[in-house]
Order: C-alpha cells, then sequence, then structure tokens
C-alpha cells in the first residue's frame, strides 16, 4: 500500500456512514494527521514561523470555532511553528476526528467513534501509522444503572464492623450498604505497614470487607471509575483505587465482571486484562483486538 494517506471525502462519508459535508471535513482532517505522522509538511502550505496562518485557517477550517477547537489550533500551530510534528499533535487531530464523528452519529458510544475514526486512519495514512493506537483516558465514560449509596457512615462508624467479633456475627448478606462508600474511598490509599493503629487495620481489611459483598459493590464499583476524585481518600491516588476496584470485579458473577472491565477496555486501560482468567482474557482480548488503544494485554 501507499505510504501517501489515501483519505478521500466521499469513501469516508460512506465508511464512517455520515453526510458528505462532514465526510469532507473528517478526510480533510486525517489527511492532516497522516501528514503529520510522516513527518512531512501539509501540502500547499507554508509551515514556516512567518506564514503560520495558511495551516491555522486549515484546521480552524475542520474543526470549527468553539473553544475546544480554538485550544487545539493553538497547540498545534505550537508545535508547527517549531518544525515538531509530535505524536501527540497527530493524537489531537484524531480525537477532533472522533468528536466530529460523534456529533453526526450520536448514536454511537465514544468508544465506537473512536474506534472507528483510528481504524479507517490505520487503513488508508500511509505504513507509519499502522500501529497508531490513541492513549488511555483518565476514567471511564459509563453512568452505573442504579445510584450508589451515599448515605456512608463515618470511619469511626464503620470501624465496628471490622472489630473481629462483630465481623462473624454478621452474614455476608446483612452487610450494610452504606458501609460501601467508605470501604472503597480507603482502597485508595497505599497500604500501612503500622497495623496496630486502627486506621491502617481499616486500610488492611477494606478489600476482603468489600469481598464479602459479592456483586452488590457493582454500581459502587463502576461509579468510583467513572468519578474517582469523589472516592479518594486523603493521601489516596487514582491508580490506587482503579486496581482495588477491578481486583474487587474479578470476584464478581461472570456478566458484571465482564461489564467492568469492557468499561475499562473502552477507556484504554489495556492491562486491566491480566488481572483475569485465561478464557476471560482472550475472549476480551479478541473482541478488544481492533481498539483505538491497540490490543489489550
Amino acid at each position: 500500500m501507499s505510504s501517501q494517506p489515501q483519505f478521500s471525502s466521499g469513501e469516508t462519508a460512506a465508511e464512517l456512514a455520515v453526510d458528505d459535508i462532514t465526510g469532507a471535513r473528517l478526510a480533510r482532517l486525517l489527511i492532516a494527521a497522516s501528514t503529520l505522522a510522516r513527518g512531512a509538511e501539509l501540502p500547499g502550505f507554508d509551515m514556516t514561523v512567518d506564514h503560520p496562518d495558511a495551516a491555522s485557517a486549515l484546521i480552524r477550517n475542520v474543526l470549527g470555532e468553539g473553544q475546544a477547537g480554538e485550544q487545539t489550533i493553538a497547540s498545534i500551530m505550537a508545535k508547527l511553528r517549531e518544525r515538531k510534528h509530535a505524536a501527540s499533535e497527530v493524537e489531537q487531530l484524531i480525537r477532533a476526528a472522533a468528536t466530529i464523528l460523534g456529533e453526526a452519529r450520536p448514536e454511537l458510544l465514544a468508544y465506537e467513534g473512536r474506534r472507528a475514526v483510528v481504524a479507517l486512519f490505520r487503513r488508508e495514512g500511509g505504513e507509519r501509522v499502522k500501529g497508531f493506537h490513541l492513549e488511555a483516558e483518565p476514567a471511564i465514560e459509563i453512568t452505573p444503572e442504579r445510584p450508589c449509596a451515599r448515605s456512608s457512615p463515618s470511619l469511626a462508624g464503620l470501624a465496628g464492623i471490622y472489630m473481629p467479633r462483630k465481623i462473624v456475627e454478621l452474614d455476608d448478606d446483612e452487610l450494610p450498604d452504606g458501609a460501601i462508600v467508605p470501604a472503597l474511598t480507603m482502597l485508595s490509599r497505599a497500604p500501612n505497614v503500622a497495623l496496630h493503629d486502627r486506621k491502617a487495620r481499616l486500610e488492611a481489611m477494606a478489600r476482603p470487607f468489600l469481598g464479602r459483598y459479592g456483586d452488590r459493590t457493582f454500581d459502587c464499583v463502576m461509579t468510583a471509575l467513572a468519578n474517582p476524585p469523589e472516592f479518594i481518600a486523603t493521601h489516596g491516588t487514582a491508580r490506587r483505587l482503579r486496581e482495588g476496584c477491578l481486583l474487587l470485579a474479578t470476584r464478581y458473577s461472570r456478566p458484571l465482571a465482564m461489564a467492568v472491565f469492557r468499561a475499562v477496555l473502552q477507556a484504554g486501560w489495556n492491562d486491566s486484562v491480566l488481572l483475569l482468567t485465561d478464557v476471560l482474557r482472550e475472549q476480551l482480548a479478541q473482541e478488544f483486538a481492533d481498539s483505538p488503544y491497540g490490543a489489550p494485554g
């Protein structure tokens, strides 16, 4: 296949199931991205510091005049003026194309739009973009079907649940829903080795305690993954929270476990599949083989 970009307005419109005007905008955006990916100048435009307006006009015409478009233009033009064709600028153009596609086809999930655009870009953008993939998203884009219980006790109130006598007295189905959120919050903290301290003892036991809830933590786990700042304790991190939530999800019934891992793979968290059994990992690896973020694993 030629190393030159092969995008045409009509074929792009047909491939992405959009009207001709949107297809033309997407084609121009993909041509610009693939040209930059090859380290070449956009054809017909002077990229020197003294004459940046032509390229700015091209990108402005494709992205529109909205605030997000203006910010993208400014970042791209700063690189072009320095004669740098960085991967981050190519990624911004691809994300802009996915946004345009999403506006034209609102029935698509954000992931589906990105996957369609990246698939076309990889196929028609030339040899240099065959292995192109987007960076992972900071959080998953999903709204849980049921709200997460927020009437949570304080840590002091939760401490009683952790006392050995009370744990053995409560059956798993008797554990209060209101204890899930503070326990999830504790997952975001790094383990504390001073286990004689009551708070440290709570942190160390948060995961096994939540494990007793089984599938009942699903809605709160999905909420925490979608809105991590709301569930991060003092000195906690989003990464620790994510790891803790995913480890809980490995113990869910298969349908719920797959729902969690599909959601995080749609955000590009590809290493999450390493937590799964071989059977589930292989199934998801096949399902997400053409992910815009690269293959899982």
